[in-house]
């Protein structure tokens, strides 16, 4: 049976303007967007991105969501 497991990262940084939150959020999607993932006790069916948003912060803080899901099937 086919599972699917949302997984969200909240990037914060106070770098000046989005750019090093956008350059981390790139750096997630290269790593887990269809890459093969090994989860223990299940088969990795595919890993996709699914959403990126900038956070409300305050005025030093940049903040950002990066969503994607992680479909497995039990072993």
């Amino acid at each position: 049976k086919s599972q699917q497991h949302q997984v969200t990262f909240q990037i914060y940084s106070r770098y000046k303007g989005m750019r090093e939150v956008r350059q981390i959020a790139r750096q997630i999607y290269d790593l887990l967007h269809e890459q093969t993932l090994t989860v223990a006790g299940f088969n990795h069916v595919q890993t996709r991105f699914v959403s990126a948003a900038p956070t409300d912060q305050d005025r030093l803080t940049r903040g950002y969501l990066v969503s994607y899901v992680v479909e497995t099937h039990a072993t």
